[in-house]
């Protein structure tokens, strides 16, 4: 999932900025989570509990400067985008603040160049490999050979398309993390899926190409429909 904010200080332009960018993350059938910041003050406030991927900036001051300083030496992995207004104003940046520039009004025609330049290529790109910590091994899992992950009692069983089995005392959610891709859907409390493996998505329950049906709760079914909607979407 990629986390994008805009930061603005007026509420007319914040509200625009936010619905250029989240037409076009639609559009490419992005998967994201928004947030909307009304001056630096609330930016700051808020970033104290979470984490952005991206962020879109107004920069017509030099309080926005600094602030922008300040969240890039704190947040070494985000990405800013600095929204200029009339001309452009000459800021003392650090040359190893990753940061892209453009004019406010041509945010539209910008965004593709962006989206692909910040995290398109960065986010989706396809963690490889994963090292698993089991028995006093360590295993080395290819993760696009990774068809399901089956979690029962306290032991959870990772299943490749050769047939093999590795078992790990982690449980789901902080194996999904250490996957670290998209394509692997949380479907029930004791399965995730890798959605490249699916041969059929039936009302229920996937079907796999080796033959095994994986059960979709009632729980995770919308969540569900929606994520396999963006992913079939973003495969053609």
């Amino acid at each position: 999932m990629v986390r994008v904010g805009v930061c603005t200080d007026h509420p007319a332009k914040l509200k625009d900025t936010q619905d250029k960018i989240e037409e076009y993350l639609k559009k490419r059938s992005c998967w994201y989570e928004m947030e909307a910041f009304l001056g630096i003050k609330e930016l700051l406030a808020a970033l104290e509990g979470e984490k952005l991927d991206i962020l879109f900036l107004e920069m017509i001051s030099e309080k926005q400067a600094k602030a922008a300083v300040m969240l890039g030496q704190k947040e070494k992995d985000m990405k800013q985008v600095f929204l200029m207004e009339g001309k452009k104003k000459d800021f003392c940046l650090p040359e190893d603040l990753p940061f892209a520039s453009v004019a406010a009004e041509n945010l539209e025609e910008a965004l593709p160049e962006l989206i692909d330049r910040f995290f398109w290529k960065e986010h989706y790109l396809k963690r490889e490999r994963m090292i698993l910590s089991t028995k006093g091994r360590q295993v080395v899992i290819p993760i696009r050979e990774l068809m399901y992950l089956e979690r029962d009692k306290r032991l959870t069983t990772l299943v490749l398309m050769d047939g093999c089995k590795e078992t790990s005392a982690y449980d789901l959610a902080v194996l999904q993390d250490m996957i670290g891709r998209d394509d692997f859907l949380r479907c029930h409390n004791s399965y995730v899926v890798n959605l490249n493996f699916v041969r059929e998505f039936r009302r229920n329950e996937f079907c796999l190409s080796n033959g095994k049906d994986i059960p979709v709760s009632r729980r995770y079914l919308d969540e569900v429909r929606r994520r396999f909607k963006l992913w079939a979407d973003s495969i053609w």
